[in-house]
């Protein structure tokens, strides 16, 4: 990142560097760089807290989507709200309908929404 304190960075900085590192799958320097320690998330599939409750959420998402490649279709930021439309497909399983929102403040995000719903692509019929 430079010698720019972390704190100093935008809302957009933060949001952009979350998706590059989301997208190489190094959760623990996006966790670093860009989750305040007291992050919440507020998902379809319950509430995570702090960096340990991200971990847990990432490996959720992880399970659903193994090896998993993610489409951004659509990035939005007003002042410290973003907003991501997102695809996302695995050998097993896809996802069309991905939407996260967050709260950044003081270069870290401090609340993001999660909604996705998955779809298996293995027929389970007999």
């Amino acid at each position: 990142m430079g010698t720019k304190d972390l704190s100093e960075r935008g809302a957009n900085e933060v949001f952009e560097d979350h998706l590059k590192l989301a997208q190489e799958g190094k959760l623990g320097e996006d966790l670093e760089n860009n989750y305040a320690e007291d992050i919440v998330l507020l998902t379809n599939y319950g509430t995570f807290h702090g960096h340990e409750g991200t971990k847990e959420a990432a490996e959720l998402l992880n399970k659903q989507l193994p090896n998993g490649t993610y489409d951004y279709k659509l990035k939005l930021c007003h002042k410290n709200i973003c907003f991501l439309h997102w695809a996302a497909d695995s050998e097993e399983s896809y996802v069309l309908d991905g939407a996260d929102s967050f709260l950044i403040e003081k270069g870290k995000i401090k609340i993001q929404t999660i909604f996705y719903t998955f779809h298996s692509k293995i027929d389970t019929k007999e």
